[in-house]
């Protein structure tokens, strides 16, 4: 399967998210400016539909994985996966919900 290819960037100065680029020009002066954070798209969806981006913070509602736990999802090496305590990662993202960002609710990080 495919994976549909698209992302989003947080603006710091206006602070304000910015949905549905693809890569095209304006996207790609956009990598390299310093007041963009780009996140990708993950491929997933959550249990109501909306899509993961890289950045959100998700609560698990998997009964058997653990429920009600909040994690980060991010990219590393190469793959997409949920930020655990002091830096480790999990390749699985069980059955969850997006309850927000890293930028519009830092306070969901704690």
């Amino acid at each position: 399967m495919t994976r549909e290819i698209k992302f989003r960037a947080w603006n710091k100065h206006i602070m304000r998210m910015n949905y549905n680029y693809e890569t095209h020009a304006y996207f790609g002066d956009m990598l390299h400016n310093p007041i963009v954070k780009i996140m990708q798209f993950t491929g997933l969806k959550d249990k109501n539909g909306k899509e993961i981006y890289e950045g959100d913070i998700i609560r698990i509602t998997d009964k058997i994985y653990a429920p009600n736990l909040k994690r980060e999802v991010v990219f590393f090496e190469n793959r997409f996966c949920l930020k655990e305590k002091k830096n480790l990662f999990s390749d699985d993202i069980p059955e969850c919900e997006v309850i927000g960002n890293i930028y519009e609710n830092p306070e969901l990080k704690k």
